[in-house]
């Protein structure tokens, strides 16, 4: 009884503080993250302030946990895309290319991460996105340059650019397409997105025939 007890409490407080974290997330996003205090955010998921401080210490505690939820999501779904099987490099990267652009339509929470990080932090505080979004890069052209450089060594990949170069295109071509995401009235499209990571493949990766 008392471990059933236990177990149950443990699992009201998981729920409580995810409740708090998605009602943060939705106020930073709608008022930007200063102009959020530790009230709005309780009283938000219906709680009081001082239960508020049971489960966070601060409202950038709130900040932080999320920003480490989302960099570690966002890593275990590029390690299932990398561990992936493949015929060969450049039909991995399209495969990749396609499914984080497809990812980033469909995932509403991954698209909340973006906003978030890219625009409504304050310089002051932005610096603690900084290092969640450089652990994501520097993961993705790591790999990813280790799969091109396979490419290359088995002929399959243009060698006209180191695999480490090519990696960091592919990387800046998909956080180009998140921020303009929200910034430019030309890339609402989806299939425009596709279409520049199909151009990439083509123009970068490609051996001249």
């Amino acid at each position: 009884m008392y471990i059933y007890s236990m177990r149950k409490t443990l699992a009201e407080k998981k729920l409580t503080e995810q409740s708090l974290l998605k009602s943060a997330l939705k106020l930073f996003l709608r008022d930007g993250f200063s102009n959020v205090s530790i009230a709005q955010i309780a009283a938000e998921s219906n709680l009081t302030r001082g239960a508020f401080y049971w489960h966070f210490t601060s409202k950038e505690d709130v900040l932080l946990n999320i920003l480490e939820l989302n960099r570690n999501k966002i890593l275990q779904d590029n390690k299932a895309l990398f561990d992936h099987e493949h015929s060969s490099a450049h039909e991995f990267t399209q495969h990749l290319l396609r499914s984080r652009i497809e990812n980033f339509w469909k995932n509403k929470e991954f698209r909340e991460y973006v906003e978030l990080t890219w625009f409504k932090l304050e310089q002051q505080f932005s610096a603690k996105s900084n290092q969640s979004k450089t652990n994501i890069n520097d993961n993705f052209i790591i790999e990813l340059a280790r799969i091109l450089e396979k490419g290359q060594m088995d002929g399959t990949i243009d060698r006209t650019y180191p695999s480490v170069q090519l990696a960091t295109h592919a990387a800046a071509l998909l956080n180009g397409i998140y921020r303009l995401y929200f910034v430019s009235s030309h890339l609402k499209d989806k299939e425009l997105a596709m279409n520049m990571a199909a151009t990439f493949c083509t123009s970068l990766l490609s051996k001249e025939q």
